[in-house]
């Protein structure tokens, strides 16, 4: 056993630290806390540590009591959500036979000959590998119960892609409880957020606080500073039992790409510290300003043009104006061209829903967050599903039709904002929402979603190798057409947590007056009172986030 325990650790290139063996009759509420209760919560393993867990096929399974398992699952699948554990899991091929019952013991050899170790190898059915590092892109840091607060300056405080971000996590993970509350305060810096602490982010108990900070820190702070009070910022987190989650400023959208990094310096450098920071103390970690710099400075000329484009056309129509038919021609090629202009809106500091979009979309990635929403297959009439669930499958006169449940709901992005969608292709990477049908006869076939086209454009090939609807629900389309349901479940979303956003701005103010000195004791009731209809607004955008059944028809164009 020993062997076998030094070889696989030896792979990893760390050292062994700790080994458990599972096994039915074994596994009681005070072995298994043992390894995945308290020793999880208050983790003193180094980095260069492992811990190995081996887990009895019996309970991998299902096997040994009801009791015995519950307890097992209960506690381990807490202890794989623990934000500190990293995990992978190598299956073992089981090459023997599970005994009947529970008392047997199944490292026994049943081969005449075979040595108990070597049967043991074989019992072994799952090997879990574990240690103590920085938050990986694969443990996004939300889980049951989690009050997230988002500290931040005056682009938190737009209430747009701190909004979206939001959003999505309702509409990507309905089955846990969880709330968002914003704390942005424009021209705010690390120190003047930390001024406002106990009043605007303390009292909401937090158990989660990103810090998105740094473009007005850069006016008198040196990176090295910026870093100094940084480390306050999370010390005071970590002083409420809360986990920090660190995310870079945006870029300054300026035309500044990395290789002329202009006036974007400084910004840059405090993302490199940050990072840096982050690994040190093992902080999850989001650099959303290297995954917008490049696309931001490239788009730029275009940006610019399509801010000029309703004048340019405006003037286009002046037969006074010298040249104007060359400037029609150009505004007419324009026109034909595949890469349409984008503009990020807003200011080079604070941009609109565009670029907020895209904001929202490079933090989610660079955390981790789950991009699949679900999956359909049909091959004739007979469908495979994973996420949802498809029912009433027909094909009726060379029309597909069907029935399908999700259980969550595509990115949610809002009308003004959809144009960015070609410009940055995480946004639809961030959610596979796929439909694939195999087996269609030639020709081109549109497709339904309750009765509305969703597309019109469809051939067989590419619907045989599937196809994401979250695409084709944001695709443009004529104002004549409206939104497809699709779209519509995931905008209610966003328009229910920007009706929560009014009441959080009005709860600040009125915290900061109950938490003074001296306050009124009526203060703390109204804050209590206002507190409850934050926590409504809650409910309400989760009642928004339950998917309803959609009808599908996909038919050949006549």
């Amino acid at each position: 056993m020993e062997t076998t325990l030094r070889l696989a650790t030896r792979q990893t290139q760390r050292q062994l630290c700790r080994c458990e063996l599972f096994r039915p009759c074994f596994c009681d509420v005070n072995r298994v806390n043992r390894v995945v209760g308290p020793e999880v919560e208050a983790p003193s393993l180094a980095a260069d540590e492992v811990r190995m867990v081996f887990v009895d096929a019996q309970i991998i399974h299902g096997r040994g009591s009801v009791c015995q398992r519950d307890v097992f699952h209960r506690h381990f699948f807490e202890f794989l959500r623990h934000p500190q554990v990293s995990c992978s899991l190598l299956i073992f091929r089981p090459e023997y036979n599970l005994p009947a019952n529970d008392q047997a013991n199944p490292w026994e050899p049943t081969v005449p000959g075979e040595s108990s170790m070597t049967h043991l190898r074989l019992a072994l059915m799952a090997l879990l590998l574990f240690s103590t590092t920085v938050v990986s892109a694969a443990d996004f840091p939300l889980k049951q119960g989690d009050i997230w607060v988002m500290a931040g300056d005056s682009i938190t405080a737009q209430h747009l892609h701190s909004n979206y971000f939001e959003a999505f996590c309702f509409a990507r993970y309905p089955q846990i409880k969880f709330a968002f509350r914003n704390s942005g305060v424009g021209g705010h810096t690390i120190t003047t957020t930390l001024a406002r602490y106990d009043y605007d982010i303390d009292a909401w108990k937090p158990t989660v606080v990103s810090v998105e900070l740094g473009m007005n820190d850069q006016g008198g702070n040196t990176p090295e500073q910026y870093i100094a009070n940084m480390t306050k910022m999370v010390g005071r987190i970590r002083a409420g039992n809360a986990l920090p989650v660190m995310l870079t400023a945006s870029p300054i959208n300026n035309g500044n790409t990395m290789a002329n990094i202009g006036g974007n310096r400084r910004l840059h450098d405090y993302a490199v510290l940050l990072k840096e920071f982050s690994e040190k103390e093992k902080l999850a970690f989001a650099d959303q300003f290297h995954l917008l710099i490049d696309v931001w400075g490239t788009n730029k000329p275009r940006e610019n043009l399509a801010n000029a484009l309703p004048n340019l056309q405006a003037i286009a129509q002046n037969n006074e104006v010298a040249g104007v038919e060359h400037l029609r021609a150009f505004l007419l090629e324009q026109s034909k061209s595949p890469v349409k202009p984008v503009s990020m809106q807003g200011d080079p500091v604070h941009p609109g829903a565009p670029g907020q979009l895209m904001m929202a979309a490079a933090l989610l990635k660079e955390l981790g967050a789950n991009p699949f929403v679900s999956s359909v297959t049909i091959d004739g009439v007979i469908p495979t599903s994973k996420g949802c669930v498809v029912e009433n499958v027909k094909m009726e006169n060379g029309v597909l039709s069907f029935d399908r449940l999700d259980e969550s709901l595509p990115f949610p992005i809002p009308e003004e904002a959809a144009a960015v969608l070609p410009l940055f292709p995480t946004l639809t990477e961030l959610s596979q929402y796929t439909l694939q049908v195999k087996s269609l006869k030639p020709g081109i076939y549109t497709l339904k979603v309750n009765g509305a086209p969703l597309s019109s454009t469809l051939s067989p090939q590419s619907l045989a190798a599937g196809v994401n609807l979250t695409e084709l629900a944001y695709a443009p389309r004529p104002a004549s057409i409206p939104a497809s349901a699709i779209v519509v479940q995931a905008r209610n979303v966003l328009n229910a947590v920007a009706a929560k956003e009014g009441l959080v701005g009005q709860w600040r103010g009125l915290s900061q007056r109950a938490h003074a000195a001296g306050a009124a004791p009526e203060l703390k009731d109204q804050l209590s009172e206002l507190t409850k209809k934050v926590m409504d607004a809650d409910d309400r955008i989760r009642e928004a986030a339950k998917p309803q059944k959609l009808h599908f028809e996909l038919a050949p164009q006549q």
